[in-house]
């Protein structure tokens, strides 16, 4: 629907003093945000990275396991 009238053509930015200093900080807002941003997806890289390692380890053990079952099984039916 706000495609259709397409507001931001006709936007001419601010035009008073008080306009022109406010939206002059909008980059320095952003800035501070993309700061925070990247501190917070830094720390969820390294919860995640560690969330990987300890799902592969633990596969690793469920297959180690399995090999384990598989062998037992095996040296049963030898047996019989």
């Amino acid at each position: 629907m706000i495609r259709k009238h397409r507001p931001w053509k006709k936007s001419t930015g601010p035009k008073t003093k008080e306009g022109k200093e406010k939206s002059s900080l909008n980059a320095l807002k952003m800035s501070r945000q993309e700061k925070d941003n990247k501190q917070e997806m830094a720390q969820i890289r390294k919860i995640l990275q560690s969330q990987l390692q300890f799902m592969e380890e633990y596969n690793e053990y469920k297959n180690m396991l399995k090999e384990r079952r598989t062998c037992t099984k095996n040296e049963l039916i030898k047996k019989q």
